[in-house]
C-alpha cells in the first residue's frame, strides 16, 4: 500500500496493484470500488467538497471522480508524495528531480504551474494558472514586495498568456519565463511560445 486517506464512513487506498480501493471502516472489509489506474500509484489526497480524488503515479497524475478516470495528466518525473489544499484548490506533488510541482484544480482538469528557487537560495518565485507571477522570501515564505507580474500576451497585451515554466539568469535579478498563449484569427487557434523577462 503506497496511499491512504479517510473520507466519512470510508478509507481509500492505492498500491501495487495499480488500483484505488475503497475501504469501509464498519465492516472493516473493501467494498466492490475499485478504479484501475494506468501505472504504479505513489500516494493519494482528496478533494472532499469536489468530489475528486487525486492520485499521483510513476507516469501521470490522475483525477477519479464517481468511481471513473475523470482526467490523466502525463508527467516526465516519478511521483513520491501529493497533497491538495481545499481552500486553494493546488496540488503539490513531489517528483524524483528533487523539484516539488504545482498544480491547480480547474473543474476535472488539472493546470501545470511552476516555481523556482533562486541561485542564491534567498527567493521562490512562483507562476500560477491565473497567470499571476509572484516573488517571495525563502525566510518567511512572504512576498518579497508588494508588486505581482502578469503574463501577457505580447502580440496583443492582453492577458492571455499561460506560464508554463522559468529559469533564474543573471544571478538572481532576471527571471525568465516561458508560456504559451491561444490567438483565435479567423475561428482557427494557434499556438504561440513566449518568453516574458522579469526584473527583480
Amino acid at each position: 500500500m503506497n496511499g491512504i486517506a479517510a473520507w466519512g464512513d470510508f478509507v481509500y487506498t492505492c498500491g501495487i496493484g495499480d488500483s484505488l480501493r475503497q475501504f469501509k471502516i464498519e465492516s472493516n472489509a473493501f467494498t466492490d470500488y475499485v478504479v484501475k489506474l494506468n501505472c504504479q500509484p505513489r500516494g493519494l489526497a482528496i478533494f472532499r467538497n469536489e468530489n475528486i480524488i487525486a492520485v499521483a503515479c510513476v507516469k501521470e497524475i490522475t483525477l477519479v471522480q464517481d468511481q471513473k478516470k475523470a482526467f490523466s495528466l502525463p508527467t516526465k518525473y516519478e511521483a513520491s508524495s501529493i497533497s491538495v489544499n481545499p481552500e486553494t484548490l493546488d496540488v503539490a506533488v513531489g517528483g524524483d528531480d528533487q523539484k516539488l510541482h504545482i498544480y491547480s484544480l480547474n473543474g476535472t482538469t488539472l493546470e501545470p504551474t511552476d516555481c523556482s528557487y533562486s541561485p542564491d537560495n534567498k527567493y521562490l518565485v512562483v507562476c500560477d494558472a491565473h497567470r499571476t507571477v509572484v516573488l517571495y522570501s525563502v525566510e518567511e515564505y512572504k512576498p518579497a514586495h508588494n508588486k505581482e507580474g502578469k503574463c501577457t500576451c505580447q502580440y496583443c497585451g492582453l492577458d492571455t498568456q499561460f506560464p508554463i515554466g522559468g529559469q533564474w539568469f543573471f544571478g538572481y535579478h532576471h527571471y525568465y519565463l516561458v508560456g504559451y498563449q491561444s490567438r483565435q484569427d479567423n475561428l482557427k487557434p494557434t499556438t504561440k511560445s513566449t518568453i516574458t523577462t522579469y526584473v527583480i
